[in-house]
Parts: C-alpha cells; sequence; structure tokens
C-alpha cells in the first residue's frame, strides 16, 4: 500500500545513474584543504538536537554568555558545497523539492551518501557548515549577528527524549551539557515569551507516530506533543531564520520567502460561529486579530476537545506558500521569514543559502540575476511540492492507523469527540488519532436531521442531538484498510 501511494505521487525512491556518478565523486570525509578560510568552531561545546529516529541533522547549536546577553550560534550543513547549482544532482533534488517521511521509509531529497553522511552534522566528526552568530539580550531583542563559512565537531547527538527526561529528572550526563542545556532552555524561554507578546500563534497540534515491528506491521500509535526540547530547536530555528531573511531583505537581495497570509473573513466568521456553538468567547475572532486567535488558542489547552479546536482554527489559516515577495508571515507574527535551516531536506533553503553566500561576499553575478528571473516559477514549484510531500505523509499514516486499528481493536469499544457532521454521519477522533465514521444509517433510535448551520444532529422523536465537539463512545465495526477507512457506531 505505501508502493501504491508513492506511485500515485509519481516518487521514486532510487537516484538515476547521472546522479549516482556524481555523488561516486564526493569525498566521505572532509579533507584539509576545504578548512581553508573557514572559521574554525571544532573547539566550540556543540550538540544536534533531533528525534529518536532522525538520520539526517541538517542543524547543530552553540550557546555562551557574551556580558549579560547571549551568543548563539547555529550551525546549518553546507550542502551548497557539495551540490552545485545545475548539476545532475541539484536537477534531481529541485525535482524531488522535499525528502518525505513516510512512515516506514524515507524517501530522501538528496542520496543518503549526502543526507545522511558528508552533509549530515554527526557526532564526533567534521563537517562543513554555513554558521550564524546572533547576539541576543536578556529580553529577547537581536542586537547583531554574522554569517561565516565554518568547520564543526558536534560533541553530543541528542534526542528530544533524552532531552525531556533530562530536565525531567534533573540529571545529566555532564555538567558541560547540563550548563548548555539550562542556558538554552533559559534562552528558549525568553525567546517564546518576546513571540508571544509580539502575537505568534503557537497551536496546540498532536501527531501520530506509528510504531512498527521488524516486518512493517504496526504495533503501537504513539503521540507527540511539543515539548521543552523541541522547543529549544524550534525557537532557535525561527531566530536563524528570522535574521537570514531580514539580511537578505535590508540589502535588496532576492531570497526565496516563507509567506502565510492572513485568514480570510470569511472563513473567520464560519470559525467564530462553530466555536460559539462550542461555548468559546469569540469577540475579536472575525477580525482575524492574532491575540483573538492566541486567547482561543490557550482556553482550548484546559479542554479535552482541545485536537479538534486547534484543527479547526489550523482549517481556517491560510496554507503557508514560498514566494519571491516578503510578505508577511502571519502565524510568526513577522513581516519577511523564510527557510534557511533545512538544507538537506528542502530544496528552498539550499536556494537561500546560494542567495546568501553571493549577497555576503559581493559576488552578486550574471548568475546571482539568473536565479533572481527564477525565483517566482521555483517558489510556485516548490509550494507544490511540499503539498505533495505533506499529502503523503498523512496519508501513509493514516493507512497505518488503519492497519492497527483491524489488527488489533476490531470490536474494541472507545471513547471520541465528534470531528465532524456531514449530512451521511458523524466523525469521532479517538484519543490516538484514529478517526472513523459513524453512518446515519446506524442512528437507529429515531429520525435524525442534519442541522448543517449548526453542526448536529438532531432526533425528531427523542430531541437527541449529537454535534461537533461532544464526547461519544464508539465500537469498531469495519475498517477498510487500502481505502483508509474506519467505521465506528455508537454505543
Amino acid at each position: 500500500q505505501i508502493e501504491i501511494i508513492l506511485s500515485e505521487h509519481q516518487r521514486e525512491e532510487s537516484f538515476p545513474p547521472e546522479v549516482r556518478e556524481e555523488v561516486r565523486k564526493i569525498p566521505s570525509e572532509v579533507k584539509r584543504d576545504e578548512t581553508i578560510g573557514r572559521k574554525d568552531y571544532r573547539s566550540k561545546f556543540t550538540v544536534t538536537i533531533d528525534g529518536l529516529d532522525a538520520k539526517d541533522f541538517d542543524d547543530a547549536v552553540s550557546l555562551e554568555k557574551k556580558g549579560e546577553n547571549y551568543l548563539l550560534t547555529v550551525h546549518i550543513a553546507d550542502v551548497s558545497h557539495y551540490v552545485p547549482f545545475d548539476s545532475n544532482l541539484d536537477r534531481e533534488a529541485r525535482k524531488r523539492g522535499f525528502s518525505v517521511y513516510l512512515v516506514d521509509r524515507v524517501i530522501p531529497m538528496l542520496p543518503f551518501e549526502l543526507s545522511n553522511g558528508i552533509c549530515s552534522l554527526n557526532p564526533g566528526v567534521d563537517r562543513l557548515t554555513f554558521s550564524v552568530e546572533i547576539e541576543i539580550t536578556p529580553q529577547a531583542e537581536i542586537v547583531n549577528y554574522q554569517f561565516f563559512p565554518g568547520v564543526i565537531t558536534s560533541d553530543y547527538r541528542l534526542t528530544y527524549e533524552e532531552v525531556d527526561d533530562y530536565f525531567e529528572k534533573g540529571v545529566f550526563p555532564s555538567p558541560k551539557l547540563e550548563e548548555f542545556l539550562t542556558m538554552l532552555a533559559e534562552l528558549t524561554q525568553r525567546l517564546e515569551k518576546r513571540a508571544f507578546q509580539r502575537g505568534r500563534l503557537s497551536f496546540e497540534t498532536v501527531e501520530a507516530k506509528v510504531i512498527l515491528d521488524s516486518s512493517k506491521k504496526p504495533v503501537e500509535i504513539r503521540l507527540r506533543e511539543r515539548t521543552l526540547a523541541t522547543s529549544l530547536i524550534e525557537e532557535t530555528m525561527i531566530v536563524t531564520n528570522q535574521v537570514v531573511a531580514e539580511r537578505l531583505f535590508n540589502g535588496k537581495f532576492p531570497a526565496l520567502y516563507r509567506v502565510h497570509e492572513e485568514p480570510d473573513e470569511d472563513d473567520l466568521i464560519r470559525l467564530a460561529e462553530i466555536f460559539s456553538e462550542l461555548g468559546l468567547p469569540v469577540k475579536g475572532l472575525a477580525s482575524g486579530h492574532s491575540k483573538a486567535i492566541q486567547k482561543l488558542i490557550e482556553l482550548s489547552r484546559e479542554r479535552e476537545d482541545k485536537n479538534l479546536l486547534n484543527f479547526l482554527l489550523l482549517r481556517s489559516m491560510k496554507q503557508a506558500r514560498y514566494s519571491p515577495h516578503p510578505e508577511k508571515h502571519f502565524g510568526l507574527c513577522l513581516s519577511h521569514y523564510l527557510h534557511f535551516t533545512s538544507p538537506i531536506r528542502r530544496y528552498p533553503d539550499l536556494m537561500v543559502h546560494r542567495l546568501l553566500k553571493k549577497a555576503l561576499w559581493g559576488k552578486f553575478d550574471t548568475q546571482a540575476a539568473i536565479w533572481s528571473r527564477m525565483l517566482p516559477s521555483m517558489a510556485e514549484e516548490m509550494s507544490f511540492l511540499e503539498r505533495e510531500a505533506e499529502e503523503m505523509e498523512r496519508e501513509s499514516v493514516k493507512l497505518k492507523i488503519a492497519e492497527y486499528m483491524k489488527e488489533h481493536h476490531l470490536g474494541d469499544v472507545f471513547e471520541g469527540i465528534i470531528s465532524g457532521v456531514v449530512a451521511f454521519g458523524l466523525f469521532v477522533e479517538l484519543s490516538n488519532t484514529a478517526e472513523g465514521l459513524v453512518p446515519v444509517r446506524t442512528l437507529d433510535d429515531d429520525y435524525y436531521r442534519f442541522e448543517e448551520e449548526k453542526h448536529q444532529f438532531r432526533g425528531e422523536r427523542t430531541g437527541k442531538i449529537y454535534r461537533l465537539g461532544q464526547k461519544v463512545r464508539v465500537k469498531v465495526v469495519d475498517v477498510n484498510v487500502p481505502e483508509k477507512k474506519i467505521e465506528f457506531v455508537l454505543v
């Protein structure tokens, strides 16, 4: 079934021969002459923090104090050093656009020799970087930043799970790591506070991770929420992307920006109607003011239907996209923003690296002018490829969740939340994120009338109501794995 998803989206796992030929010429380790002219960060304490199953490490972080201020250095893999523009390797990377993280495999943008090898900031080995030094005050104001081609040796490969465990238990592998992580957590808290004051939206999303056995059969569904460890990296990457966008914007250089437009008023009015039915205050929501949306996110945190509320809020937002124009990023509440920190897995980041190098080192030449003319079509192309990658990832997770429910929970009873009300039935989401349909034909204790504007069914004789956000008990009665459909009945 995963192969079918790949086929439907015309995504190849293997790389063509001409790409493999170019990869063979790339060294598997950093040569001494490649470090000449680069800032040497190898003696700086540096770590990577990623998911447990991550294999490609785009970014590493160093942090120290500079008087009262923080000096944050974010090291990003210097992929453009190994991938010349318009090479076979580059053309294939552009065709793919993004690495795709399916439930049972990764379809990388770059061959594994680069994505997991020479470009990946693996611990204990020299790696080439594009490093960004950012000086930040205790009030989380950015007062200075500089860019350097660098060389690092990462000291630790940490996982989110490990870092959360260190903080929870108060036990760290070494005093040096404890000092580093404590300082990073302190900086993160300050950055988050300032971003919230600015009006940034931080949705409470839950992501399902399906655990597979050795034969790729699903055996468990784990939920991944935003934790302290994920915040540490998220905040440092946002601030890095922010300063790169600022540098290119202020210098009037072309860039591939990340744009998130304000939501449509009509969508917000419809959302306000739904939230009002759910008993939530909606004053100011229709105006699209970020503070009103922030308030609803805060209120949702203590509710059992918080996943539904955040999903409805997210659905009312415009989809972020790439653009050659520095328009506002509504969700982050920034006047301009871009992606720089993941060049191993996102082609837009790789292009930004190339553009920034030209801008910094006074070589904004004919090549850069050609890139500038390409950016409008590239932005459209990358926005499309990103949606394709996200759809493939969602489909693969839904497929394995359906398989898991069929193998382990057919006939079982669960509590869930009504996540959708349509003419043909009720969609119900379980706490493990599995969503299924209760067909209206199975509501046989009365004749139920669909009241679309109120997002509910009402029984004509009993007056019983089934509405959006309501808690119900359901039994799993059927699962169609290829179609990724789960059927429930109310109990």
